[in-house]
């Protein structure tokens, strides 16, 4: 697309002139016929081979383990996966910025770069299932596999997440996918104090690090081994395949209820007043949501060994972990795969906490095609780096306070009490 040019003269030289070019009311309606086609493409790429991949790779890697068998006695190396993978993703997550910058460097060649960030995945990947894999275990070992404490694990950690306003990073795939970008984001794991990007002293930084990737983490998966050893007490005990046909059942039903009730969701979480009561509706909406993943991992996972190799354990972890890892990477969504990042209940009174961020295809053309904007200076407007919403209605934009900024709103003619800037990241379609 070519730049738009907009006059910097008056609001009366803007409206003469608009029959001449397109209008900037109708810019991001050019094409709504392809913009519902790529998220209903998003959706099917979402539930039927992201989401399968990222559990095929789980599945394989953590039982892979199991098989390597290490040491003697389970508990120890229940123990030895839970320090690994918290000294992986502490330190990961400690050296993110630094990492960034290898990675987005454009002195370094792009095929390195490549190289670099995806061995950069595939070791914190290997962190995240031994950190996952260690508390899992710990939690059968020392409190059985009863339904009662079972339930007892779920709610306490639901109820600790909740206290730490964290309760909403129980969610996974498919309700979350991340494209592999080399950009910024693509190590960025935020922390509950946002302190490495506020670049804050160190004692700060250490203590936010180690709250979020050991104490979050950990009562996530309190949630998740909860619910899945209660499915498994309830849900069809005799037969496997069973009961992994009937979760994924429920779990696919639940995840696409989820989606399609995400958008009311979201506009009555808007209309709260109550930041409490905007918080606890859409901590409710997650949890069932995420009720709904879990079933759809348990099914793929518990499907796979049935079916994939069922006599040969050890090439079905090892066919299941590559299948996922490289299907991942070669589909640009190797970070899916990463349960990683913090991201606090409430912390946008937009009701986009409610909102799935299953943009994979959307995002790639986005990046692709975005409109630029230029001025007759030569100033320069970039729809990927920043947007405005005029009365609900996303348009390109400026910082309020910049100059480029004072030109829109004269352009569109509204004033500074409909004009509110919102990044790319936080306005998801």
């Amino acid at each position: 697309m070519s730049p738009v040019r907009i006059g910097s003269s008056s609001t009366a030289n803007m409206s003469r002139r608009q029959s001449d070019r397109p209008s900037i009311r109708n810019c991001h309606r050019k094409w709504p016929s392809a913009k519902h086609l790529l998220t209903a493409l998003d959706w099917f790429l979402t539930f039927f081979t992201l989401s399968p991949l990222c559990v095929l790779f789980w599945r394989g890697l953590w039982q892979y383990i199991d098989c390597l068998a290490l040491f003697p006695r389970a508990h120890i190396s229940s123990w030895v996966s839970t320090a690994v993978g918290h000294c992986v993703c502490v330190v990961l997550t400690s050296s993110q910025l630094c990492l960034s910058g290898l990675f987005t460097d454009s002195d370094v060649p792009v095929l390195v770069r490549l190289f670099l960030s995806r061995i950069y995945t595939a070791f914190y990947a290997f962190g995240l299932v031994n950190q996952w894999r260690g508390v899992w275990q710990l939690l059968d070992f020392y409190l059985g596999k009863s339904l009662f404490s079972s339930v007892g694990v779920v709610v306490g950690g639901m109820f600790f997440l909740g206290v730490l306003r964290s309760l909403r990073n129980i969610m996974a795939p498919p309700l979350i996918v991340t494209t592999d970008v080399l950009d910024v984001s693509y190590t960025r794991s935020s922390t509950m104090l946002k302190s490495l990007e506020a670049k804050r002293n160190r004692s700060v930084c250490v203590v936010d690090v180690a709250v979020s990737v050991v104490v979050v983490s950990s009562l996530v998966v309190f949630v998740w081994r909860g619910i899945w050893t209660a499915l498994d007490t309830v849900l069809f005990p005799e037969s496997a395949s069973r009961s992994g046909w009937t979760s994924l059942a429920i779990g696919y039903s639940v995840v696409l209820l989820s989606y399609g009730l995400q958008f009311e969701a979201a506009a009555f979480s808007r209309r709260r007043e109550s930041t409490l009561v905007r918080i606890a509706f859409e901590d409710v909406f997650i949890s069932v949501a995420s009720f709904g993943a879990i079933n759809v991992w348990r099914g793929i996972w518990l499907l796979a060994d049935t079916y994939v190799y069922p006599d040969d354990y050890l090439l079905s972890n090892w066919l299941t972990a590559l299948v996922g890892l490289f299907g991942s990477v070669l589909l640009f969504a190797g970070n899916t795969i990463l349960a990683r990042g913090v991201t606090l209940d409430g912390d946008s009174k937009d009701g986009s906490g409610c909102l799935f961020r299953t943009d994979y295809l959307r995002k790639i053309f986005k990046k692709r095609h975005a409109p630029r904007w230029t001025h007759e200076d030569g100033c320069v407007w970039d729809d990927r780096k920043l947007e405005v919403n005029v009365n609900g209605s996303r348009r390109c934009g400026a910082f309020r306070d910049s100059e480029a900024g004072k030109r829109l709103r004269t352009a569109v003619g509204t004033g500074d009490d409909l004009l509110t800037v919102v990044t790319e990241r936080e306005t998801v379609v």
